[in-house]
């Protein structure tokens, strides 16, 4: 079936990018692709140390797309497999040993154009889904879209697959004015990406999912109502209504977090509506709004419960089609009604659950306005 070629798209990355191409080196991939789009500081010479024969540095003109840096570093590899790793991501050891063999063993398995890892935030113990960061025939997939790129073939939808890799990310825990930098830069390019497509259903997506990073007051129903009159595009691996129910997802949770139950539960009504029966997620955030609010009721429990048990729901779910959302909601209720050893049960007996609300299933207080939540 072909190696297997690592490839980092970098600029200006001379704190992270040994760390970066070190764990892919470890990992035993074939060759790693550094493909620099225009460095002014020690990237290049501090990866040019490594000195590693497995190692291919390349320079080319930074063109305001993502999707066309990572189609050049496609047509650069030797191998039809590419797994793309940014230059603040890494590959911890265990993982780097894992890394060849997974990807073989669910490339031999066929069926797939693309798999997307688990993608793990450092500072917030947070995991991302979705994003496509391998290439199984580099021949056959491009890249499309100026930032927020996705797969694409020749006909259809890309066919993406799960990958049961974990790579870890820091680029947003160095702080505000970082964050601030990729937020803008990714603004104007989604603004031209809006543009290009006639308002497709991604780019609206993060116009209002990196709309909500952005400092100042934000017109956020008209965002979320853009995004549900959004046009679907054909070529992108995921359809209109994946993007609409995600965008309200992370809506809620921000209105939520900002202390707004009441436009957080008129969100969550529109997201039962909009789902499938007994729409697991909007009971997971409407439950959210009612905790945050001072609620943690047995009735509340009872309902939690039972959109557990739901064995059909649950597979549905967008955020966790395990229910582990659910789990980590029903030993907080459990601790909050007083039976903490039930509750310390219940978590040692399920997987650990992250998200904004949750880190390994307990319950935050930091960026919660209700200072008194405590599982």
């Amino acid at each position: 079936m072909g190696g297997i070629t690592a490839a980092v798209i970098a600029r200006d990355e001379e704190r992270s990018i040994r760390r970066c191409l070190t764990s892919l080196l470890a990992s035993g991939v074939d060759e790693v692709v550094l493909l620099d789009t225009g460095s002014a500081d020690r990237t290049v010479p501090l990866a040019a140390g490594l000195a590693a024969d497995r190692l291919r540095i390349l320079r080319t003109t930074w063109r305001d797309s993502f999707a066309e840096a990572r189609n050049e570093a496609l047509a650069a590899s030797r191998n039809p497999t590419v797994f793309f790793l940014d230059a603040d991501e890494w590959l911890d050891p265990a993982e780097a040993t894992r890394l060849v063999p997974e990807v073989c063993r669910v490339r031999d398995l066929g069926g797939y154009d693309a798999l997307a890892p688990l993608i793990q935030e450092a500072g917030t113990g947070e995991i991302c889904h979705g994003v496509t960061r391998i290439v199984l025939d580099a021949g056959a997939v491009s890249f499309r879209g100026l930032v927020h790129e996705y797969p694409a073939v020749r006909t259809g939808r890309a066919r993406i697959g799960k990958l049961g890799l974990t790579v870890r990310h820091d680029g947003y825990s160095l702080g505000a004015a970082t964050r601030a930098r990729k937020v803008t830069r990714n603004a104007g390019l989604i603004g031209k990406e809006l543009a290009r497509t006639g308002g497709a259903a991604r780019a609206r997506y993060f116009a209002l999912v990196d709309g909500l990073d952005q400092p100042g007051e934000r017109d956020l129903a008209g965002l979320v109502g853009a995004l549900r009159a959004a046009v679907d595009d054909p070529a992108d691996p995921y359809p209109a209504a994946y993007y609409v129910r995600r965008g309200l997802i992370e809506a809620i949770t921000h209105l939520i977090i900002v202390g707004d139950p009441a436009a957080a539960l008129d969100l969550t009504r529109v997201l039962a509506e909009e789902g499938p029966a007994g729409d697991v997620d909007a009971a997971y955030l409407g439950t959210m709004v009612r905790v945050v609010t001072g609620e943690a009721s047995d009735h509340l429990l009872r309902e939690v419960i039972k959109a557990r048990q739901d064995a059909a729901a649950v597979p549905r779910s967008t955020l966790c089609p395990d229910g582990r959302h659910l789990d980590a909601l029903i030993a907080f209720l459990l601790a909050a009604r007083g039976d903490r050893d039930r509750a310390a049960r219940y978590r040692r007996a399920t997987p650990p659950w992250t998200d904004s609300f949750f880190l390994a299933s307990m319950m935050r207080t930091d960026g919660l306005r209700n200072a008194e939540l405590s599982s």
